[in-house]
């Protein structure tokens, strides 16, 4: 439950910010991030086996590709470890509505034709894929 977050206590312990989505919420804590993940990993170590996690099935390529306008609309793509990073020609091809219903972690827009996407582990796999269709397009 998204209204349960107290970001003022999470910024009380050093959080720098928080993003939500829907049904997700990632606190940005800045360079504390690798010994704050460090020492997380070893509480879930200590209690394995007794929380379950469901994991949301991550956007395919081609329906992330039919969003974002089609190969021949992406200027860049670049994969920053759970992130993709990517660059459109036409802003206008984008169509956030089936963004929206792609299972993705989380969608920034910083720009008209830029868009940062939280896709978890498979962001590797998911732009390689698009990577892949981009330079087919452009060689095509």
């Amino acid at each position: 439950d998204q209204n349960r977050v107290d970001e003022a206590a999470l910024k009380t312990l050093g959080a720098r910010g928080c993003l939500r989505s829907d049904d997700t919420l990632q606190v940005v804590v800045g360079p504390i991030a690798d010994q704050l993940a460090s020492d997380i990993r070893a509480q879930l170590r200590s209690v394995e086996g007794k929380v379950a996690v469901a994991e949301k099935t991550p956007a395919s390529a081609a329906d992330l590709l039919a969003a974002l306008g089609g190969a021949a609309n992406l200027k860049e793509v670049q994969v920053a470890a759970s992130r993709l990073l990517v660059t459109l020609h036409d802003a206008a091809a984008l169509n956030m509505a089936a963004m929206a219903g792609l299972n993705l972690r989380g969608i920034a827009q910083p720009a008209a034709n830029s868009l940062h996407m939280l896709i978890g582990p498979a962001a590797a796999s998911v732009g390689e894929a698009l990577q892949r269709s981009h330079r087919e397009a452009v060689s095509g």
